[in-house]
Parts: C-alpha cells; sequence; structure tokens
C-alpha cells in the first residue's frame, strides 16, 4: 500500500522519511461549485507559514478558516459520503489526533490519539457514508520495513479496534464493507467488524487514496505512474459495482494527469470531481475540478495557490433542531452523570452539555455525559443545547443539581413509645429540599412492611393513617419494631437503606399483678391511667420475654425510690425524683445478653416525704 508521501516517503525498503506538513485546522468549509456544497481544504490563507482547516461556499472564494495552530500539523482530509462530516489527522509532532468536525465546523470528537516516535503513526482516516464510523491505517516502521493495520472506531463513542492486520483501508464501500490494500498492493474488501476478506477486481494494484461517490455508484483513485511512490500520477474513475455484496470496479477513465499523489473528492451529485493541483513536486496549490464524465476539460477553482486536500460536505441547514428532554442524573459525588432524551433530527450532531467552568459536545446517539472536578454541596447549573450538523442550536435546557455522594443521608431512625395505636419515629434530617422517604417496617416475628411510601417531610407518626402513603397501620402493645429508611432526591438519585435500632410498644401497668396501690386515671399517663404505690408493703410483678427490659414511669417531686429484683436478685434501685412533673418517662432499662423469659419485682422504698412511685408501662425488646 502507497501512504501519504505528504506524511511518508519510502526511500527504501526499510527506511522512512517523516516529511513535514504544516496544515492547521478550521470550524467551516473551503471551496464549493454547486450551491448544495461546501468545499473544506487546508490551507495557509494569510501566507505566513502556517496551515490550517478552512471552508468555502463560494466557488473560486476566499477559504474561511476553521482553525489553525502555529506549529501544528493537518493532513488526510477526507469527507463523509453523505456529506455531514469531514476528518483529518492533527499532529503536534509528539501525537497524532485523529478529529471529526461536522458540516457547520463543530468538532464532533478526537477519535484516536497516538503518540508517536516517527515510527508509530496515523495515515488515510475514511469515514463510512453516513458519518458514523471512522478508519484509518496505523504504520509502524522498524528494522524490516512497514507493517499495517486498519483500525477502525464509532465517531460518537468508539474505541479504536483492528479491523485487520498487513493491510491499510482505503476507504468504504458502504457502511460495513472497508476497501484495504496491502503494501504490495492486493486490493480486498473486509467487514468493518473484522472478518474473512473478498477479492477487488478492476482497481488496479498501484490504485490508493481512494474516493466513492455519495450514491455509491463510481470510485475514483490516484495512480502513481512513476512507480516511485512520491511522485507524479494520474487521477482515474471508473464504475463502483455491488453484485450481491461482491464488490468490483468496472471501467477506468482518466480525469487528470501529472498530479502529485492526489485525493480526489466527489461533489455532492457525484457528476464533479475535485482534486488539489500541486505547484511543484511537493508545495501546496490549486484546486481544480472536472465533470467525470469527461465532457469538459479540468477548469481551475481557486487560485490560492497553497491549498491542500479537498473535501466536500453539504452546505448547513438553517433549521435549528427540537431541543432535548433533560433527565434525571446519576449522582456519584463529585462525578454526576447526566442523562437526556436527544431531538428527533434527522442530522443531529449531539448535545452540547455546559456548566460554569466546562462545556462538552456528546455526539449523537450517545445521551448521557459524566462530568467531574464537582464540589461536595455545591449547586450547579447544566444547560442542554441540541445542535445539528450545520451547527445550528436548539433552546438550551437547564436543570440544577448538588454534588452529594449518595448515601445515608438520613440518620439512623428512632422511635419513642407514645401510645397503644401510634408512636412518632424520628430520622435525622439536613438532606436536599425535595427528598421523599421510602421507610419498611418490620414487626417481631414477622416480615418487612412498607409504611411511608414517597412521602415528603421529615417526622412521621408510625400507625396513623392519613400521614403516609399506605393504609394506617397499628402498633401492638409489647410488640418489638425495627424500621429502615431511604430518601430519593429530586433527580431520581437513591441512598442505601440505614436500619433502625429496634423500637419497642410498652404494655401498660396492668400487664403487671399488683399488691397494693391504687390505678390512676390521667390523660397524661401511657393509655390515660398509672399505678400508684405508697407502701413498702406494696408490689408490682410482671413476667417478660425478651433481652432489654424498659420500665416507664413518672418523676415529680413528691415521686420516691423502687428496688428492682429479677427473680430473686436485686438488680437495682431507682429514684424517681425530679423538680417538676414529667408523664412517660423511661425510668430504667437494662440489656441481657440474650432473649429469655424474667420474672420481674418492683417494690417501693418508702423514702421519707416522697414514698410514692408511679407506674405507667413495662416493654422487653426481642
Amino acid at each position: 500500500m502507497r501512504t501519504t508521501l505528504r506524511r511518508l516517503a519510502v526511500t527504501s525498503a526499510a527506511t522512512l522519511v517523516v516529511s513535514g506538513l504544516a496544515v492547521p485546522l478550521a470550524s467551516t468549509p473551503a471551496h464549493a461549485a454547486v450551491a448544495v456544497e461546501r468545499l473544506w481544504t487546508i490551507v495557509d490563507t494569510d501566507d505566513d507559514g502556517s496551515f490550517g482547516l478552512a471552508r468555502t461556499d463560494t466557488p473560486g472564494g476566499t477559504p474561511t478558516v476553521v482553525e489553525e495552530n502555529a506549529g501544528v500539523d493537518y493532513s488526510d482530509l477526507t469527507a463523509s459520503a453523505d456529506g455531514s462530516r469531514v476528518v483529518y489527522l492533527r499532529s503536534n509532532g509528539t501525537t497524532d489526533y485523529l478529529q471529526v468536525r461536522d458540516t457547520g465546523g463543530a468538532l464532533v470528537r478526537t477519535v484516536a490519539a497516538l503518540a508517536t516516535d516517527g515510527t508509530t503513526f496515523f495515515v488515510e482516516p475514511h469515514l463510512s457514508p453516513n458519518g458514523s464510523t471512522v478508519a484509518w491505517t496505523e504504520v509502524v516502521l522498524s528494522d524490516t520495513g512497514l507493517s499495517l493495520r486498519t483500525r477502525r472506531a464509532a465517531v460518537a463513542s468508539g474505541a479504536p479496534a483492528t479491523v485487520i492486520s498487513g493491510y491499510g483501508a482505503l476507504g468504504f464501500l458502504d457502511n460495513s464493507t472497508l476497501l484495504v490494500q496491502s503494501m504490495a498492493g492486493a486490493n480486498r474488501t473486509v467487514p468493518v467488524a473484522g472478518g474473512a476478506t473478498a477479492a477487488f477486481p478492476g482497481l488496479p494494484a498501484d490504485g490508493w487514496r481512494v474516493t466513492v461517490s455519495p450514491d455509491s455508484s463510481k470510485i475514483a483513485w490516484f495512480v502513481d505512474t512513476t512507480g516511485t511512490g512520491n511522485d507524479t500520477g494520474d487521477i482515474h474513475v471508473g464504475s463502483l459495482v455491488n453484485s450481491s455484496g461482491s464488490w468490483s470496479v468496472s471501467g477506468d477513465s482518466t480525469v487528470a494527469t501529472g498530479l502529485y499523489n492526489d485525493q480526489p473528492a466527489f461533489s455532492r451529485d457525484g457528476a464533479t470531481l475535485y482534486w488539489t493541483k500541486y505547484d511543484g513536486d511537493v508545495g501546496p496549490g490549486d484546486v481544480w475540478s472536472r465533470p467525470v464524465d469527461l465532457s469538459a476539460p479540468a477548469a481551475q477553482l481557486s487560485t490560492s495557490g497553497d491549498e491542500y486536500d479537498v473535501a466536500v460536505t453539504a452546505l448547513p441547514d438553517a433549521v435549528a433542531p427540537a431541543a432535548a428532554t433533560a433527565l434525571p442524573a446519576t449522582l456519584n459525588g463529585t462525578t454526576p452523570v447526566l442523562r437526556w432524551t436527544n431531538p428527533a433530527d434527522a442530522d443531529l450532531s449531539g448535545v452540547v452539555v455546559s456548566r460554569p467552568g466546562r462545556t462538552a459536545l456528546v455526539p449523537a446517539p450517545l445521551t448521557s455525559f459524566t462530568d467531574s472536578g464537582l464540589v461536595l454541596g455545591q449547586t450547579y447549573t447544566y444547560t442542554f443545547t441540541a445542535v445539528d450538523r450545520s451547527g445550528n442550536q436548539a433552546t438550551g435546557v437547564t436543570r440544577q443539581l448538588t454534588a452529594i455522594k449518595p448515601g445515608a443521608y438520613f440518620g439512623t431512625p428512632t422511635s419513642q413509645y407514645s401510645t397503644k395505636a401510634s408512636f412518632p419515629v424520628r430520622f435525622a434530617t439536613g438532606a436536599l429540599a425535595d427528598t421523599t422517604f421510602f421507610v419498611d417496617y418490620l414487626p417481631y416475628g414477622g416480615t418487612l412492611k412498607s409504611w411511608v411510601n414517597g412521602a415528603t417531610g421529615n417526622i412521621r407518626t408510625f400507625g396513623v393513617a392519613g400521614t403516609t402513603n399506605v393504609a394506617g397501620t397499628t402498633a401492638i402493645v409489647g410488640g418489638t419494631y425495627r424500621f429502615r429508611v431511604k430518601v430519593v432526591d429530586g433527580f431520581g438519585n437513591a441512598s442505601a437503606y440505614v436500619s433502625s435500632g429496634k423500637a419497642v410498644v410498652p404494655f401498660d401497668q396492668t400487664k403487671a399483678t399488683f399488691s397494693g396501690g391504687t390505678n390512676v386515671s390521667s390523660g397524661g399517663a401511657y393509655l390515660g391511667s398509672f399505678r400508684q404505690l405508697k407502701t413498702t408493703a406494696s408490689y408490682a410483678r410482671v413476667a417478660l420475654v425478651g433481652n432489654k427490659l424498659m420500665i416507664v414511669g413518672w418523676k415529680c417531686k413528691t415521686c420516691g425510690k423502687f428496688a428492682l429484683y429479677d427473680g430473686s436478685t436485686r438488680i437495682a434501685v431507682v429514684d424517681t425524683y425530679a423538680a417538676s412533673t414529667q408523664p412517660r418517662v423511661l425510668l430504667f432499662s437494662k440489656t441481657y445478653a440474650s432473649s429469655a423469659t424474667h420474672t420481674f419485682t418492683i417494690r417501693p422504698l418508702g423514702t421519707a416525704g416522697r414514698p410514692g412511685v408511679n407506674l405507667d408501662g413495662f416493654a422487653m425488646q426481642r
């Protein structure tokens, strides 16, 4: 295969000399002969020796630079057959970049990058007819000569993959078929995805720098007439034939002669061929054209005398795409994943995602973008702007998000005893504003049940209908409950579940058997009454099963001390004094290593001046 001699010159079987091509990049095209097309070239518009990618929409007009960078070489410019994109190589001397731009000049993506030391480099990239895939040749120079392999990648997001080794890419015949050539000049077809090759008759062994017409009916190529690979040659054209997937070339007409390694380019209607005719052996030159049917002689379009390469795309349209639809983001600390739905636009290039400090074009058909570098706790406004291949922009759609790390935004849910029917379940708040709760509860010996299903707010009261999104439940006296909570923010990000300790619904004092004392009715008491024991002869006895004892009662100025027995063993003396009256207080608790049956006895100690003990309830956690 004869590689691009403006990049490479074969001086012996084992030696490559890399020649410098100073060509920059741009964002708009170069010369046009018909009103439906735009010509692109690599050109030095101001004669300062720095080349850039340029375009023009007027035949013979002055090129408009899309991009130009001093010290950067641009080369191997070609376009997709549908006229939607151009591809080229960009080298800064240490790295080769393979880049794709849209008709309007927007950089779609740097498809591949290769650090080169002069022995490995890219040449001759080609786009599939629909502009979705790019294929190119990777050249490796060694002591024994050159080795080639054809590489390809999806323009939108694909990583480079090898199609075939030992061959270089000549171009696409259709969206799924590549034309490749070996160093010996053997022409073959191969599936873009890789696989078995097939013969490609009709193209001469010394034919290369191939281009296919937009309707896939014609093929043009350059032929080196000297056989040295670095001198003058001719441009030829023939008919491209596809017979049930078997490709070949029929016919061979000479379009232009005496050229230097020129890549031909078809007009949008396929009736005309363009090329750059160089001034001398290696210098830049002018754009020329000739009808494919040879009905007229070659004609000079430009007179700048400093252009390399020519590619043809469609003219940009003037109709903007519809707006993208922003979807909930996925938060991951400082690297959120933004998501959207692309509009149904035939020439959609992609969606520009922007926030202060960062802008990125995400090529269609991709619909997500992972940002980075956010600061936790800071709120960011993102704008999603659909852009077509002509550079038209839709109305931007904005979304805000706060950089948070999904997880336990809420502390461990807790509970406290209140009434038989219900009790409040509290969560440590402090997350985002539009957060919804999902709360399940697990009764002792039961299975998890949904309690709060997507409700907003802070505290919920367990067991009360109307404060949840599900039917009200009833807390069972003596029941033990465990809760778990997760939260979902306004972008659909869910935290992990956070589980609570066990919440215990106590029995009231009537669970115990009493000797002496009086039941006292009170609106402040648990279930409306408590038991008052005033003499040392009085006692309360209750048998409970579990691993954590809790005694509920009152504290007050006249409340005294009591002794607590587990069986016959005294385990505690509890003082229920308080400067002010406090109903439904947890007077005492004790945790055991394991669950078991315990019989507890409470005896007042007859404290001077405050002998009374007010018992309100008992509980064992199970």
